[in-house]
Parts: C-alpha cells; sequence; structure tokens
C-alpha cells in the first residue's frame, strides 16, 4: 500500500479486544488499537486481521466490515451460497446488482457481478491466509 492510503488505514484501526479485555503483552502494540495485518488485497477491497485479538476487518470501497474469527467465517460459507444470476436484480441504471442484506433492517449493500466475483475470492483467500497463520501460532 502507498503510505498515504497506509496513513489512511491506520486512522481507522478499531480499539483491540485483547487490549480491552487485558490479554495482550505489555509493549506488544502502542495503544488500544488493533495491529492489523492484511490478508489479502485487490483494488477494490482489503482484508485484515488483528494479531491479537484475531478480528477480521473487510474494507470494500466505502463499506468497512468487522467480524470475530468465528463470524468471519460464517460469514464466508454464507455468502458462498448466493448465486448472483439468482439474487441479482436490475437497478435504475440499467445494470444488475445482488443484493445482500445486513443485520441492520433499513441497510442493504449491493454488488455488480464483478465485485461479487472480487469479494468472495479475496475473503476466501483472506480465510486460507488467517488458517495459515493460525497454524503457524498453534492456535485452533
Amino acid at each position: 500500500m502507498y503510505s498515504k492510503e497506509r496513513e489512511q488505514f491506520e486512522y481507522f484501526k478499531k480499539p483491540c479486544l485483547a487490549m480491552l479485555g487485558g490479554m495482550a503483552k505489555a509493549g506488544t502494540i502502542p495503544s488500544n488499537m488493533c495491529n492489523t495485518r492484511i490478508l489479502c488485497q485487490t483494488a477494490r477491497t482489503t482484508v485484515s486481521q488483528c494479531t491479537e485479538c484475531g478480528m477480521f476487518f473487510i474494507w470494500h470501497h466505502n463499506i468497512l466490515l468487522n467480524f470475530k474469527q468465528k463470524e468471519f467465517y460464517l460469514f464466508l460459507t454464507h455468502i458462498k451460497k448466493y448465486v448472483f444470476q439468482q439474487r441479482s436484480i436490475c437497478f435504475p441504471d440499467g445494470e444488475y446488482r445482488l443484493l445482500m442484506h445486513s443485520a441492520a433492517e433499513e441497510i442493504s449493500m449491493a454488488f455488480t457481478e464483478e465485485e461479487w466475483e472480487d469479494i468472495k475470492e479475496v475473503l476466501t483467500e483472506a480465510a486460507y491466509l488467517a488458517n495459515v497463520y493460525a497454524i503457524l501460532k498453534g492456535t485452533p
């Protein structure tokens, strides 16, 4: 990432769950913010994970999703079931988009077919790399 993009990314770090719970070792990270590592990145989407608390962060355009480890894998399993051609609708601009509803009834996310395939691919690759890091760290 370019330094300006990295600065913007650093600005939005969330309070680290491990630090808030008093589980992090003193001096491992400078404050109570997550110390993230990028697991996978494309032009549209970045997936990172906190090295302390394990929280996943998914950045896609102007959307930021945060998931604990279990929820991240459940989310990935859930979205892999979506078939674009079966769930997409035509928007007023004439482009078909897949609608994915959020936990908040008033908020839905819309993805073009290209965006949808991209986000599924990035999340899958990020999950594989997160599993590799977990194996190396010796955690399940």
